[in-house]
């Protein structure tokens, strides 16, 4: 059975604890892929989810209700990966498949070319370590999307942010590899 007592969990009766375990368990057991359609539009579509040929229905969600009977914390996932690139143009009612994870866990090394500083450092803490409460280093993230042509003022800058990481000529150590890790942990953060 799965420890849950890092969530710090309140219960009422021990088979109310046990039934928590059991779904919350059976929740984070790895699924098989399904497909996800998307329309994307100009104007509002009713959505075409279908799971096993079963149309899934849209529900309006009460959020305080689901704030008074949420066990646990509520995890944000975000796209980590689709099928088909950011920004390509495709046909209606092309399938792109989706993955979703928990972005706070990813730990830096999902991406090649990211400084190895990061490669075990969770988004969430490189993201509340460099970037979350220093408005420069957003700005100089802001002014470079491309790594590649940072200005040298920003390269400097970047180097006396970041001043506890190791960073050389050497792959997986440059300032363009911190810089490419920063924008990783400030996209799947916020």
């Amino acid at each position: 059975m799965s420890d849950f007592s890092a969530f710090n969990l309140e219960f009422f009766g021990e088979a109310a604890r046990e039934l928590a375990i059991k779904n919350a368990t059976a929740a984070a057991a790895p699924r098989a892929p399904q497909q996800v359609f998307v329309q994307l539009g100009e104007s509002r579509k009713n959505p075409n989810i279908l799971r096993d040929n079963y149309a899934v229905p849209s529900f309006e969600i009460d959020d305080a209700v689901i704030n008074d009977v949420v066990l646990g914390p509520v995890i944000r996932n975000k796209v980590v990966t689709q099928s088909i690139a950011p920004g390509t143009v495709v046909a209606k009612g092309t399938a792109i498949e989706l993955v979703l994870a928990p972005a706070f866990e990813l730990p830096g090394r999902i991406i090649p070319n990211g400084h190895q500083f990061f490669a075990e450092v969770s988004m969430q803490e490189a993201y509340n370590d460099f970037v979350r409460d220093d408005p420069i280093m957003r700005r100089v993230l802001e002014r470079n999307p491309d790594p590649q042509r940072m200005s040298t003022e920003d390269r400097e800058t970047v180097r006396e942010r970041a001043a506890n990481v190791t960073l050389s000529e050497s792959a997986g150590n440059t300032v363009e590899d911190l810089v490419r890790s920063l924008h990783l942990a400030r996209t799947m953060v916020e």
